[in-house]
């Protein structure tokens, strides 16, 4: 990676200059050639212009992205420091070819990162609009991509767990994926099945969250969503966010990441870009694991999400739409015990 670093000397403190101001004094000095801005704009976030992202448009006409942490300071001279993070983990990654933009330049005192501009459009609103057969390309650049990643991580040798922010232990996100079986009672789960399923039937739900938490968790990033996947103009999708990293399953990672929420979005609903043959390309490929365990891992984990999100909108009194019912009853394995929990859901939403 090459980066150009300001200097680290001065004790960090919050800038009081407004973030555009600080991007036009920064960026000439922090890049090579010291080139001029023409122009910056905002980046649209759910809910409106993000605060503190910037597009900004050289003389040249590139564009790069100018970033600030705004817990940076907070962070500061910590092993979890996170423009250190963001450095050392896209590094890492870059070397292995994987699809993450390249950190140009920081600067410790205001807690700006500038990247490479490599994409507008996100994942997630890209699966809202695009039509079916545009949509399996996505999903399949996307899960390579991940892959790409996961590997790299999983057979890298410099990043060290005293990287981890804290909560990102193994012991504290495997107590926090337990935590979720207070969330997954038969009293919850049963407006979601038919009549016929019993307790013991719905206290399965928890059983399976139980074995997927002793499955072993690997390091790799911690914020993985749909928004912060952008992808190109040939599709590529690259992977953003690498300032903090900790242990997760891959699994849980790979389907959070190919969900798309519709975040903003008027009219969106939750969609899944993980299909049979996705699980099948995505178990073929992950090498830290067995191949059977890798497509029942990224099932469970898919149901399980699948059962939380369906939670979480009969709470607002809205109807399940039917794409979180497919979600919920199709499976993308041959685990007997996840094609069980499934079929609970499929006798009561096949009626």
């Amino acid at each position: 990676m090459c980066a150009a670093t300001s200097s680290n000397k001065v004790k960090p403190s919050v800038p009081e200059q407004p973030f555009a101001d600080l991007i036009a004094s920064l960026i000439p000095n922090l890049l090579p050639n010291n080139p001029r801005i023409t122009a910056e704009v905002s980046v649209v976030a759910p809910g409106g212009l993000h605060a503190n992202i910037r597009r900004v448009r050289l003389l040249s006409g590139k564009t790069v992205i100018a970033k600030r942490h705004t817990f940076a300071f907070s962070t500061a001279k910590q092993h979890y420091d996170l423009l250190t993070v963001e450095q050392a983990v896209t590094g890492i990654l870059r070397t292995a070819g994987c699809s993450v933009p390249d950190v140009l330049a920081v600067d410790h005192n205001t807690g700006i990162v500038i990247l490479e501009d490599v994409g507008v459009t996100t994942l997630d609103d890209s699966v809202q609009t695009f039509p079916p057969t545009e949509r399996f390309k996505l999903a399949r650049s996307a899960i390579d991509a991940f892959l790409r990643i996961q590997h790299t991580f999983v057979n890298q040798k410099s990043l060290k767990r005293d990287l981890v922010a804290p909560g990102g232990d193994r012991k504290s996100v495997k107590d926090a994926f337990e935590g979720l079986t207070e969330l997954l009672g038969p009293e919850q789960l049963r407006p979601l099945v038919s009549g016929s399923a019993t307790d013991s039937d719905l206290g399965n739900v928890a059983t399976l969250v139980h074995r997927l938490s002793e499955k072993t968790l690997i390091l790799g990033p911690t914020d993985y969503n749909a928004r912060n996947i952008v992808l190109a103009d040939n599709a590529k999708a690259w992977f953003l966010e690498w300032s903090k990293i900790g242990f997760d399953w891959p699994e849980r990672r790979a389907v959070q990441y190919l969900t798309s929420l519709g975040a903003g979005r008027p009219g969106s609903r939750p969609r899944s870009l993980i299909d049979r043959w996705i699980a099948n390309r995505y178990a073929v490929s992950a090498t830290w694991t067995d191949r059977v365990d890798a497509a029942s891992d990224l099932d469970a984990h898919h149901l399980i999400f699948h059962i939380l999100l369906a939670l979480r909108w009969t709470a607002s009194g809205a109807d399940l739409p039917r794409i979180i019912r497919k979600s919920l009853i199709t499976p993308l394995s041959e685990d007997l015990e996840t094609g069980n929990l499934r079929s609970l859901f499929c006798r009561s939403m096949s009626k």
